[in-house]
């Protein structure tokens, strides 16, 4: 016989048939049904991927701010809605800089997945120097630099005019690669499977940052910004091995990375001069989550956070002055001479125009000079011809 028991919110708990009410009536059987035993069970969320990403989100709580599990995005192919495991948001600024023209925040889009197989990358043979986390939520993606030394005008963009582009966390990845793809079993053999690593990773990562692009767009009226670096990490339980070709013989060097910066072009218009866009995601092993993001991530984000504070009026509007710019050298200190664009820059700005023009008739005064006495010493003569006396 069944043994029945009070559970303390008014039911009665019966043993072999699960909770009734007091009328008898069986509301819910909480139990495992045959077949399925609790070593199964947690054999299918190990592989689910589940408890990795309450891993993450536990490790990015006090490490990325505030975090939100299944966040939800705009596919940008299907135009379905979606949701990405996680979202963090964390401010690069302090409580009393909240009254800034333009407020930095780092945010990053996580998708967690684990897998027994490793995923392979075949590492890219140049360094790609033009890709970078997605900005945005500022006016403009550039900002546009006039000098005292040339009538050029520079269109940067924000992370170069801040001297960022260069900054280790963005030019020195352990690896970087355009080509990756999953490990999978067919059969007895293995093979590679770029759909898998693709439709797993790539597409949700890029969807959200578009998504991301979107709903940031300001509106021309707004007078106060809220700049975010947005970052996209995949963060894999699995072997991330890194394949890099070398010799005539295309023989194939095989090591193991903690994470792996992939870079993905695409574009909206065929043709040499399309528009192309490089997306850039991390792909980061779980156990190198918790290093990735205090010697890497962060600080870079805080530098980012600093300088963009110290050049407000420049990001908000888009325009920024800096000397010097006209000589030939890298642009890697812009960031030290960048100040607002003043009304005392437009005249100097005005000086060199008025200069350049007048530089440029006096050339094309002397060319035409010269032109005219080659003329003159074709038709046999050394000097003009004495004006007409004739009435």
């Amino acid at each position: 016989m069944a043994e029945e028991h009070p559970d303390g919110f008014g039911h009665s708990v019966v043993s072999d048939h699960g909770p009734t009410s007091r009328a008898g009536i069986a509301t819910f059987a909480n139990g495992l049904p045959a077949g399925v035993s609790e070593a199964q069970l947690r054999a299918a969320m190990r592989s689910s991927g589940y408890p990795l990403q309450l891993l993450v989100a536990s490790l990015a709580q006090g490490e990325l701010g505030s975090v939100e599990e299944e966040w939800a995005y705009r596919d940008r192919t299907t135009k379905e809605l979606r949701t990405l495991d996680l979202h963090t948001s964390l401010a690069l600024l302090s409580p009393n800089q909240w009254n800034s023209r333009v407020r930095p925040h780092l945010d990053v889009l996580l998708e967690c997945k684990r897998s027994e197989l490793p995923y392979v990358f075949f590492q890219s043979s140049g360094t790609v120097v033009d890709a970078a986390p997605v900005v945005v939520g500022a006016p403009s993606n550039d900002i546009e630099i006039s000098t005292d030394d040339d009538t050029s005008t520079y269109s940067l963009t924000l992370l170069q005019a801040l001297d960022l582009a260069r900054h280790p966390f963005l030019a020195e990845p352990p690896a970087c690669a355009s080509v990756f793809s999953k490990v999978v079993r067919k059969g007895k053999d293995l093979e590679l499977s770029g759909s898998d690593s693709y439709n797993g990773l790539v597409q949700p990562l890029v969807s959200a940052l578009e998504h991301a692009r979107r709903v940031a767009r300001p509106r021309p009226q707004w007078a106060y910004h809220d700049v975010h670096l947005v970052v996209a990490v995949a963060v894999v339980d699995a072997p991330l091995l890194v394949a890099k070709i070398v010799g005539a013989t295309s023989d194939e060097i095989l090591t193991f990375s903690p994470w792996v910066r992939v870079l993905r072009d695409e574009t909206e218009a065929l043709g040499w001069h399309g528009d192309k866009r490089t997306f850039e995601m991390d792909v980061v092993h779980a156990d190198a989550f918790a290093d990735y993001v205090e010697r890497g991530l962060l600080p870079f984000a805080h530098e980012f956070g600093d300088r963009v504070l110290r050049h407000q009026g420049e990001v908000a509007s888009g325009r920024g002055f800096a000397p010097g710019m006209g000589a030939w050298r890298p642009w890697d200190d812009t960031e030290k001479g960048l100040r607002p664009y003043t009304p005392r820059d437009r005249l100097t700005v005005a000086k060199l125009l008025v200069d350049s023009w007048g530089n440029e008739l006096a050339k094309v005064r002397r060319r035409r000079v010269k032109s005219e006495v080659r003329r003159m010493f074709r038709l046999g003569r050394s000097t003009p011809p004495a004006p007409s006396t004739t009435r």
